[in-house]
């Protein structure tokens, strides 16, 4: 037989499970805001806001979606405690805040909400 004993398990630290929620609640977020995009892209009031343009409206519900989708494996990775994982979200929270300058440039104050709330 041997010495050696199995080894212990060290639990996760608050603030990890604190950031792992959330992440999940931001891909939530970014899913359901990028679906609402794609889906209300012929209203009138968006069209409105995004100078007629429907293909930018689907443009940035896609790209919501993507960042969802991404904010959601960088969540479960997070979770288990992957180094990459770490990496993925400071590479996501860089994409975010490009896309919330390029909207804030792109369409002024209109849409300075967002990224204050985000």
């Amino acid at each position: 037989m041997s010495n050696t004993a199995p080894p212990t398990r060290i639990p996760r630290p608050l603030s990890v499970t604190l950031v792992t929620a959330l992440i999940w609640v931001g891909a939530v977020i970014s899913i359901g805001s990028g679906v609402w995009l794609i889906v209300q892209a012929g209203d009138t009031g968006l069209l409105a806001e995004f100078d007629g343009n429907v293909g930018a409206i689907r443009a940035e519900g896609i790209v919501q979606v993507l960042v969802g989708v991404a904010a959601v494996f960088v969540a479960r990775g997070i979770g288990r405690g992957s180094e990459f994982a770490r990496f993925l979200v400071s590479l996501v929270m860089i994409v975010r805040i490009v896309g919330d300058i390029f909207l804030v440039a792109q369409y002024g104050d209109r849409f300075l909400w967002l990224p204050i709330f985000w």
